[in-house]
């Protein structure tokens, strides 16, 4: 495979990857798609969801399920409270 090449990469990783896509690009210049195997389309077509569903669900039960269901973890104590102060912080207009 030539670097220049237009690529499609589905990344098996489960872990979280800071910066991905730059990181990929400044190796493969001419990535055009980036897929996760178990990624967050996986999760909503998985569950049968659409947009009105997830509209109407409380953020944090969303966000909960949706990490467990990328990550096979559950969201720590630290992680659950920084998700809901940022929710709190976001509800409050960014105070």
């Amino acid at each position: 495979m030539n670097r220049d090449d237009y690529i499609g990469i589905n990344l098996t990783n489960q872990n979280q990857i800071p910066n991905l896509m730059a990181r990929l690009r400044k190796i493969y210049p001419n990535i055009i798609e980036l897929k996760r195997a178990n990624g967050s389309a996986a999760v909503f077509k998985s569950h049968g969801i659409n947009a009105n569903q997830i509209r109407q669900t409380d953020p944090m039960d969303l966000l909960d399920r949706f990490y467990e269901k990328i990550t096979k973890q559950k969201l720590t104590k630290n992680q659950l409270k920084w998700a809901q102060d940022a929710l709190k912080s976001i509800n409050n207009g960014g105070k």
